[in-house]
């Protein structure tokens, strides 16, 4: 089973991102992106989600979003 690009966020607050350029040019010195890219099987992910999901009030607990689409086939599951 491979693993696939994976969005990690502390919270289910999803934000689209993308820096151009890969420069923060412009943004606040202390300024992070709102997701963290990582590496996850599906097999993994389908267990956090499940977690996650039977959870009450689940808005500020941990949150992966699996990019089926993010790697594999050749394609590298780097930084973006």
């Amino acid at each position: 089973e491979d693993e696939q690009k994976t969005e990690y966020s502390q919270s289910n607050h999803l934000m689209w991102w993308k820096l151009r350029g890969g420069s923060k040019r412009g943004l606040p010195d202390n300024w992070k992106p709102p997701t963290e890219i990582i590496k996850m099987k599906y097999s993994d992910w389908v267990k956090k989600a499940k977690d996650v999901n039977h959870k009450q009030d689940s808005t500020e607990k941990p949150h992966w979003y699996f990019r089926i689409n993010g790697c594999g086939n050749g394609h590298t599951c780097g930084q973006s």
